[in-house]
């Protein structure tokens, strides 16, 4: 099942989830932080794990990996208009 893409929706689109989710993801934070820390702590003692993010977006959960050494980090998203911002994120983090 695999429509085809339309590239300026997936473009707007794009940006708007990179732009427009602040203060989502400001809200979501204290959350997101408790539940990304937990996840973690299941990991401890486990050699090589790696994370696969599914809809990743424009990869706005970067910044709980910062801190984080040890893991492989695969992200995965239809958008292919949403890379660039997901690289930002990462070099941001």
């Amino acid at each position: 099942y695999d429509l085809p893409r339309n590239p300026l929706q997936d473009a707007m689109f794009a940006e708007g989830m990179a732009v427009g989710m602040v203060d989502y993801e400001r809200e979501a934070y204290p959350t997101k932080k408790r539940l990304f820390q937990k996840l973690f702590a299941s990991f401890e003692g486990r050699p090589e794990t790696t994370i696969v993010e599914v809809g990743m977006g424009s990869f706005p959960n970067a910044l709980f990996f910062k801190q984080q050494r040890g893991f492989d980090i695969i992200g995965v998203d239809p958008n292919d208009r949403m890379e660039g911002y997901a690289r930002d994120s990462a070099s941001r983090a």
